[in-house]
């Protein structure tokens, strides 16, 4: 008994010595980390240098249709057709303050260590009147018991399938491919993606935590799943009842065997099931559109054209809200956008509406050369019938965006979005973050029709706007400052930027900033100014206010050139 207590002593005592080696290499390791500027882990390429792009969905790409199209990726492009080698990495994330990026940068610095850092933040903290806490100036090496830490990050690790950022994205997730729920479909991708019928989104998870994340509808779905029988259970506070997905594609009939071959590139196949479909009254609208698709992958314009006829003219016999925006959606197929927009108009004035007419409206406005059409539209068919608040609120703030030539206008229908029943928050922030296309100095005579009583509710939700911004400019300042601090001490060049489009409190603590601090700062928006002499507010960006295709391409263009030079 006492030579089992012995080896059982030496082995207490071997492990401890062990641990302790264990920790000691690590406060080593940890402390030459520190000293030296902090290197991390493994850069993603050794041979090239890096340029880091930090900030908000500026720089994340909301409005691009594409993740190549984000200026980031544009930049990446630029650089390499002017022969400057170096890997872009995109760090943005939508609604980030300067607090929530100061949180990540020192990771991302240790992950990438970048010759370049340009950073686009300051519009989210002023908005939201806040920009995060910042961390002590200089808070030291911290001591810690670093083995436990070792062993968390393991931990995590392994959970993750190796992802580093806290996301699962691996080819053994159970709930990865496609499921149906009533008519409802979601197709779990192993890249991040999900495709389903109303569009794109993007999904990450942590065991049991799934979170889904619409960047164009800045829509974040907090959620937890589970497999039960064969079925994904998708539960969430926003959902009045779990949602239950049996597994496999949605295949009722053979307009959705249509769809699925035209998504597996098998067109004749697609158009065979079509053609098929139309015979069936139920159908005809779903086909005609799908075939319409179909026809314009195979090249066939011409016989495109006959059936967009076809589903217009029954639209004009007996219209139907599915039926108008098959219509409109078959004239986007088409690239018509001009007639997108017609039909657009047509269709708010004759139908009940829903959401996926409101994501068509936004849509078709925003590429018309005349908006005021679809402007109109939206005014005439909230006076001619009742509209679900949300709903009302949301195509009044769509109104609100087309009015670009007309900064009272615009103010008008923003108030008047808020008024019934939409967010404070969003009005103030058009407001704030959009003073050209929301002017505030043109408040009074927006709202001069209003009853007293509204009208005087519209001052109160942005009567403090003149005077938030101290608090915000000081916090943001000391962020900015340890931002600053942080990319020196990585060995990183850190560039400020300013936004694209007007925003004149954030560009003063920039500037500010800037002038003190000795900070270099690329003003992106005098290109954008000058651009705006000859094209129009809607060539460059969206019409929630971030940049499109064309404007991140213009973004891209003035800060390749700066780190070109840079990097030479």
């Amino acid at each position: 008994m006492s030579s089992r207590r012995r080896k059982l002593r030496l082995l207490a005592a071997g492990t401890l010595a062990a641990l302790c080696s264990f920790e000691l290499l690590l406060q080593i390791v940890s402390l030459s980390i520190w000293w030296f500027g902090g290197t991390g882990t493994a850069p993603v390429d050794e041979n090239s240098p890096r340029v880091l792009c930090v900030g908000d969905s500026f720089t994340y790409g909301l409005g691009a249709t594409s993740r190549e199209s984000t200026y980031p990726s544009r930049l990446g492009a630029e650089l390499a057709a002017m022969d400057v080698d170096a890997q872009v990495i995109n760090c943005g994330w939508p609604g980030s303050t300067s607090g929530d990026l100061l949180a990540k940068l020192g990771e991302q610095l240790a992950a990438y260590r970048p010759r370049i850092v340009y950073v686009l933040t300051g519009c989210n903290d002023v908005w939201r009147g806040r920009a995060g806490t910042a961390p002590p100036e200089d808070e030291g090496f911290r001591l810690e018991l670093r083995t436990l830490r070792f062993f968390e990050l393991v931990t995590h690790w392994w959970s993750t399938g190796g992802n580093t950022q806290g996301t699962v994205i691996r080819e053994d997730a159970p709930f990865l491919g496609e499921w149906h729920a009533g008519p409802l479909s979601m197709h779990f991708l192993p890249d991040g993606r999900v495709e389903s019928e109303s569009g794109h989104m993007t999904w990450s998870a942590d065991g049991p935590a799934l979170v889904l994340v619409d960047p164009g509808k800045q829509l974040r779905i907090e959620a937890t799943w589970q497999i039960e029988d064969d079925q994904l259970v998708l539960a969430s506070a926003v959902w009045p009842a779990p949602l239950r997905f049996t597994r496999g594609p949605l295949v009722r009939h053979d307009a959705d065997r249509g769809r699925l071959a035209l998504r597996d590139a098998r067109i004749e196949d697609a158009e065979g099931y079509f053609r098929k479909a139309i015979d069936s009254p139920a159908l005809e609208d779903e086909a005609r559109l799908g075939l319409i698709r179909a026809l314009v992958a195979r090249g066939q314009r011409d016989a495109a054209d006959r059936e967009l006829a076809a589903l217009e003219l029954r639209f004009q016999e007996a219209p139907t809200t599915a039926r108008g925006i098959a219509w409109i959606e078959a004239c986007l197929a088409l690239d018509a956008r001009e007639s997108a927009a017609d039909a657009t108009a047509e269709v708010l004035r004759a139908v009940p509406w829903d959401s996926r007419l409101l994501e068509l409206t936004v849509q078709c406005g925003q590429d018309a050369s005349n908006p005021e059409n679809v402007r109109d539209a939206i005014h005439a068919g909230l006076t001619a019938r009742a509209v679900a608040t949300d709903l009302h609120a949301m195509f009044l703030e769509a109104a609100a965006t087309l009015a670009t030539d007309d900064g009272v206008a615009a103010v008008r229908d923003m108030a008047r979005s808020y008024l019934v029943g939409g967010s404070p928050a969003r009005f103030r922030k058009a407001l704030l973050q959009d003073p050209d296309l929301f002017p505030l100095e043109d408040l009074e005579a927006a709202i001069s029709g209003f009853e007293p009583a509204d009208a005087e509710k519209v001052r109160a939700v942005v009567a403090d706007l003149g005077q938030h911004g101290a608090a915000v400019s000081d916090r943001l300042s000391q962020n900015l400052g340890h931002i600053v601090a942080a990319c020196r001490r990585a060995g990183a060049e850190p560039i400020l930027l300013s936004y694209p489009k007007s925003m004149p409190d954030v560009e003063v603590i920039l500037a500010a900033f800037a002038r003190r601090e000795g900070v270099p700062i690329l003003r992106v928006r005098e290109s954008f100014d000058e651009a705006l002499r000859t094209l129009t507010y809607r060539d460059l960006f969206v019409l929630d206010g971030h940049c499109n295709d064309r404007g991140y391409a213009l973004l891209a263009e003035q800060v390749a050139a700066d780190a070109a030079a840079r990097l030479r």
